[in-house]
């Protein structure tokens, strides 16, 4: 098997397995307790991390973040968002 045909069928193998794993992910209940980080919650957005960190994640009626204590530091936690919250916020904003 030469070179460029080696490449295409490893490529079509990536492309089946991303797609079964699309499927896994649509066919799992989604969970309103699960928290979000600022990535997720940009994914969601279709924005960038960096606007949704600046300007989303800080404004006044968004959802207060959860921040879960890790083992090297109380103070200095990421904050995450519960995903409802989230999902009801945007939700808020919906034109008519």
């Amino acid at each position: 098997m030469d070179h460029d045909a080696l490449l295409q069928a490893s490529i079509q193998r990536l492309e089946q397995v991303i797609l079964c794993y699309e499927q896994k992910l649509k066919e799992q209940p989604e969970d309103d307790a699960a928290l979000w980080n600022t990535a997720d919650i940009a994914d969601y957005l279709k924005l960038s991390y960096k606007y949704t960190n600046e300007y989303i994640t800080t404004h006044i009626n968004f959802p207060k973040p959860v921040r879960v204590p890790t083992k090297k530091s109380k103070q200095h936690c990421r904050p995450r968002w519960y995903r409802k919250d989230v999902l009801d916020w945007a939700r808020r904003y919906k034109t008519k």
